[in-house]
This record gives structure tokens, C-alpha cells and sequence, in this order.
């Protein structure tokens, strides 16, 4: 788990930070993130919404559980806002740890990717394999196919080794691939009149996934993903 304790004012100015900070937290994939409040100060109690923008984001992805530790005056203000709607909100660090161990289990698999013409096939075989296990087999073709073009976007604009992960949580199945580029992701071209090995990068993506994003990872990188149901 990932315990998270912000010290100072909760600004508008401020607010983007704390968000920036909690998502790139929630795309490092720990079994939670607990934010501790007892030191946050907060001046206008709308910026207290940006925890349930998080929140969010943490359902479609990357399905990490945010919990709250609040004292009672904190924990009425958050009320105020029904953050109770999109979050947990526990009165001590053990009361959320408990729960946070106690949420149903994601099914997750990952593989590191070398950085390599390899890469590509071998994260198709794992999506096929996976979702064969998984009796999700109706989402192998998408599945396949995004992958590829996740993986072969990474490996030409990013160096070093990828991360490439699939999980399955109320039948929406995720593909994610971490590199170590901070850089958004980049639209793959195809040259007219000539055969391209790529696809049509994110276009296709798009077109096949409910939804998709990228977010930082606390160590420099990013995580691309994409939802398909």
C-alpha cells in the first residue's frame, strides 16, 4: 500500500498538484493509496472535490482503491461534498488499512517487455493466453490488436524495458504498458502507398477500447492504457 500525506493549504492553485501527485501514486499499481489528511489544511471546501476527480479516474483506470483518512471535522467536510459517493472514508490509518486489505482482489497479470522487434508478439501471446484463462475470449481480437499497437508505440519513441500488464475487474478488461518516457504518448502515421508494420496507432486504439489515457509514473515514465468491454 501507498500511504500519502499532504502537509500545507488545499488551494485552487494547489489542487492540481495533489492531483498530479495522487495519480501518478494510482498508476504505479500498489494494492491502495491512504491519504492521510490530518495535516492538510483546507481554505474553500470545493477544492475538496479534486479527491473524487481522482477517485474517478481510479475506476476507469487504473482500478486502484483511494481511501481517505480523515479526522470527524474532515470527515464532515468531506461529506459536504458526497465524496462518501466515489471513495472510502476511514477515521483512522488502521480503520483504512484493514479495509483497503479487505476489498476484493484484482486479477492482474504483468510481463517486462525487452526493448526489442520481439516485444510485439510477445505481448500478443500473452493477451491470448491470458484471456483464455480468464474466459474472456471474446475480447482477444480487440485485446490483440491494442496491444500491439501499445507496445509498437512504445518501442518507437521510447527507450529501455516495458511493462506490460492486463487485468480483468467487473468484466472490463485493461491493457497497459509502462515505459520510461515522460512524454505523452505519439500518434503513430502510416506513409501513404506504403505497408506499415504498426497499424494505425492510436487511431485504432481508439476505436477499439471504451476508453483510453496515459498517466505519470512516480519514477519518470508513463503508463498508457486502454479499457475494452
Amino acid at each position: 500500500m501507498t500511504i500519502v500525506a499532504p502537509v500545507g493549504l488545499l488551494s485552487v492553485s494547489t489542487a492540481p498538484q495533489l492531483r498530479d501527485a495522487l495519480l501518478k501514486c494510482l498508476a504505479d499499481q500498489p494494492q491502495a493509496v491512504l491519504v492521510d489528511l490530518a495535516r492538510l489544511q483546507v481554505g474553500q471546501v470545493h477544492t475538496l472535490s479534486i479527491f473524487a476527480v481522482v477517485a474517478r479516474q481510479a475506476a476507469l483506470w487504473s482500478g486502484v482503491p483511494l481511501l481517505l483518512v480523515a479526522a470527524p471535522e474532515m470527515e464532515q467536510r468531506l461529506r459536504s461534498r458526497s465524496l462518501e459517493r466515489y471513495l472510502r472514508i476511514a477515521s483512522t490509518l488502521a480503520e483504512a488499512m484493514t479495509a483497503a486489505r479487505d476489498l476484493p482482489l484484482r486479477r492482474l497479470t504483468l510481463r517486462v517487455l525487452p526493448h526489442d522487434l520481439q516485444s510485439a508478439p510477445a505481448g500478443r501471446r500473452q493477451v491470448r493466453q491470458t484471456c483464455t484463462t480468464w474466459d474472456c475470449a471474446n475480447l482477444t481480437q480487440d485485446a490483440t490488436a491494442v496491444s500491439e499497437e501499445l507496445v509498437s508505440n512504445a518501442l518507437r519513441y521510447t527507450g529501455g524495458d516495458l511493462i506490460h500488464r492486463l487485468e480483468l475487474r467487473r468484466g472490463l478488461l485493461t491493457v497497459a504498458v509502462t515505459d520510461l518516457a515522460p512524454e505523452p504518448p505519439m500518434q503513430l502515421e502510416t506513409i501513404p502507398n506504403q505497408p506499415s508494420t504498426n497499424g494505425f496507432g492510436l487511431r485504432i486504439v481508439t476505436a477499439l477500447s471504451a476508453s483510453w489515457g496515459w498517466s505519470p509514473t512516480t519514477t519518470g515514465g508513463k503508463t498508457v492504457w486502454a479499457v475494452l468491454r
